[in-house]
């Protein structure tokens, strides 16, 4: 059990806790989408699909992998893409023109891609500023890691039970990639495969732990990743390992508790960085 001071005091969430705080994220998440519903009536025509709002004269952007998306899903997943990868750093003003002329689109689907990234947490405006990239702060970053032992714990209980033989085979695969690379050149993949793995595990116990916990991942750049450590690498591959084991026996209370553990001893490794980089 961890005990932390300045912003970083929490405990390790018991198992009738985690059911709880998940009770109050959802309740939460769903309060916020009514209140970005409600900012303004829809006209006839609209259509909500991925959680995007978008007009039929919203026009749909082609050339993309996948599926056509809507202008302002398009902007939103490459800004998301862009914080992610430390393209856009905290406190870079994120101006809706430039936005707009860089990815080939109105200003429209921009500011909504905007509000967008804004309940989400990863901008914030300001009178004289605009949008700019938040900051995680000290508090906010001992937060986001108990929220995901709690939504990520429950999720590696349900995987523990529901996992097809395909999910438990592409889980062990990310896994051992991930040991295989802990020893050669390309690590820069690292930080992207144990992504993989944990939204896996929560997507395989249910699609609603899954799109909380990806959520939580969002707020974390891939730039800050633990995973250009080698010591953290081989504890976490250690942690993979037993935590896989416990899947594939289907052992749902252990499942739970590896992954607990595992995160918080990444919160407690995510700490130690951030005051060295103080001192």
């Amino acid at each position: 059990m961890l005990g932390w001071v300045d912003g970083w005091e929490m405990l390790a969430p018991s198992g009738n806790r985690c059911h709880t705080v998940l009770q109050d994220i959802l309740s939460a998440s769903f309060r916020r989408d009514e209140r970005l519903a409600s900012r303004r009536v829809r006209p006839r025509g609209w259509q909500v699909a991925a959680g995007v709002r978008m007009s039929s004269d919203d026009a749909l952007v082609s050339g993309l992998p996948g599926p056509p998306t809507s202008k302002t899903a398009y902007v939103l997943e490459r800004l998301r893409a862009e914080i992610a990868r430390g393209e856009v750093q905290p406190g870079d003003p994120l101006r809706q023109s430039d936005l707009a002329h860089r990815f080939g689109v109105s200003p429209t689907p921009v500011r909504e891609a905007l509000r967008l990234l804004e309940a989400e947490g990863s901008v914030s405006y300001s009178p004289h500023r605009g949008a700019t990239v938040n900051e995680l702060s000290h508090e906010h970053l001992g937060d986001l890691y108990e929220l995901r032992a709690t939504v990520e714990a429950l999720g590696a209980r349900l995987a523990a039970g529901r996992m097809t033989d395909e999910q438990l085979a592409r889980a062990r695969e990310l896994h051992e990639r991930t040991v295989a690379a802990s020893s050669i050149e390309d690590r820069k993949q690292l930080g992207a495969w144990n992504r993989e793995l944990h939204l896996l595990i929560c997507r395989s116990g249910s699609d609603l732990v899954a799109e909380h916990s990806e959520s939580l991942w969002r707020m974390i750049p891939t730039r800050l990743t633990l995973m250009n450590d080698p010591a953290i690498t081989d504890e976490f591959n250690e942690q993979h390992e037993q935590l896989i084991v416990a899947l594939e026996h289907g052992d749902g209370d252990r499942a739970e508790e590896i992954m607990r553990e595992h995160i918080m001893s990444a919160a407690a490794h995510r700490r130690d960085i951030v005051e060295r980089g103080a001192s």
